[in-house]
């Protein structure tokens, strides 16, 4: 078929270079599907963390306002009404986090309700102390509808947080199999190529 070392040469050298751009085409598009894992790996950390912020924000605010009734001191009341704000916002990045998540919608719109609730219920006390009528606000308090509102919105909290960290964890198993079949890809490939 080949007759002369020319062709043959030729022959050879155009099967490497197809060999070499199947292996460049298969790594990049490897590399693509890596690279979208890790974006969803660090969606799934955002998502976490805009869970954390909110909950956070909310125990803040109620230890602001629990403050506030107890010692008087304005400077708590203040404080109520700015963990209430970080924990909205949080809330509301969590939202948009989550559009992609049909199930976790139905959630996170729960949430909101509970939410809403639970700022609600702390603003009752805090209102009366502010109106001067610290004994009805601590009383308010005492009662413990705070309390039972609070363990109600963490466990929520908490489910929604749990689904997160599974799909976490899956995306980094995805992301990690799709390193090592990039890993496999480059080894058995340039050994290929090589021989």
């Amino acid at each position: 078929m080949f007759q002369s070392l020319t062709s043959r040469i030729a022959a050879v050298s155009v099967l490497v270079v197809i060999a070499l751009l199947v292996l460049v085409a298969a790594l990049t598009d490897a590399s693509r599907q890596t690279r979208e894992s890790f974006r969803w790996v660090t969606h799934s950390a955002r998502v976490i963390q805009a869970m954390d912020d909110t909950v956070a924000g909310l125990r803040d605010a109620e230890s602001g306002q629990r403050a506030y009734v107890l010692t008087r001191n304005p400077a708590y009341a203040q404080s109520f009404d700015a963990r209430v704000a970080d924990s909205r916002r949080a809330f509301s990045e969590l939202v948009e986090l989550t559009r992609d998540n049909p199930t976790q919608q139905v959630q996170i719109q729960a949430l909101g309700e509970q939410l809403s609730e639970r700022v609600a219920l702390m603003r009752q006390p805090l209102t009366l102390a502010r109106n001067g009528d610290f004994a009805t606000a601590e009383k308010v308090i005492i009662e413990g509808r705070g309390f039972d509102s609070m363990r109600v919105f963490v466990l929520a909290a908490q489910a929604l947080l749990d689904e997160e960290r599974v799909l976490q964890a899956q995306r980094i198993e995805s992301a990690e199999r799709r390193l090592a079949r990039v890993h496999g890809l480059a080894l058995i490939g340039g050994a290929l190529i090589a021989v």
